[in-house]
């Protein structure tokens, strides 16, 4: 009886184990799980914003920025000057909680999906998950919006002499060069923002960032012209759902 006892006992420690073990890979790694402890106000944020794309969904025919804080900061309906573009970046999400709201974030029929994503991953897994975690989320959309246009977005440099960022830029480059394949093997653009703001030093130029990570005014003008012509052109492309828009 005390053997059967201990053995329960010990497969129930064994099922605890592995259950919080699954948990912390589930939200990125123990680092990520004590970011989530510690910075609060990132969940509540996260959560907040998340219900609120779910209150004011998407229309169809919608181009839609995707990704998180870095697609989150920009005022891309603004600088288009078009209701028809919706900013569905979140800070502090990666390619697996995009990937989980794809269908809040594109709405029933989006023409088009600007998407940039990674570099949170980057922050908690090497390389080569971070491309696999990648593919399933472009996969994820092609699977759910067949007829959309998607166009990948490099990820974007860090500053890692100026201040401490968890992401080495060896790494980002990896990843972006699985990125530029994709692209190619499924004959959609890729935007390679990367090299227009890296500095000599391989670093994201000081200039453009804030923090490291995070961008300033100049940055956003260099990433809106390096797109405008895809924008513009998007936009040009379905003049009946500019007018349902803009009624």
């Amino acid at each position: 009886m005390r053997k059967t006892l201990l053995y329960i006992s010990l497969l129930l420690n064994v099922l605890f184990i592995a259950a919080l073990i699954w948990a912390v890979i589930r939200y990125g790694g123990l680092r990520a799980v004590f970011q989530k402890v510690t910075s609060p106000g990132v969940i509540v944020n996260y959560q907040n914003r998340k219900a609120m794309f779910e209150a004011f969904p998407v229309k169809p025919g919608a181009i839609v920025f995707l990704g998180n804080s870095l697609t989150a900061a920009g005022n891309w309906e603004e600088w288009f000057g078009s209701h028809r573009i919706y900013n569905r970046g979140i800070p502090g999400d990666h390619c697996d909680g995009i990937r989980e709201r794809l269908t809040t974030a594109l709405g029933p029929a989006p023409q088009a999906v600007f998407l940039m994503a990674g570099i949170n991953d980057l922050a908690y897994h090497p390389a080569d998950i971070v491309t696999e975690k990648y593919k399933s989320l472009v996969s994820e959309i092609r699977e759910l919006h067949p007829s959309t246009r998607l166009y990948l977005m490099s990820i974007l440099p860090v500053n890692r002499r100026a201040w401490y960022v968890p992401v080495d830029n060896l790494a980002i480059v990896e990843v972006n060069d699985s990125i530029r394949k994709l692209a190619e093997n499924l004959k959609v653009p890729y935007v390679d923002l990367h090299e227009k703001m890296t500095g000599q030093d391989g670093q994201l130029r000081k200039e453009l960032t804030v923090d490291g990570v995070h961008l300033t005014p100049e940055a956003y003008k260099i990433w809106l012209d390096a797109i405008r012509p895809l924008a513009e052109a998007e936009l040009e492309r379905a003049p009946e759902a500019k007018t349902q828009y803009d009624q």
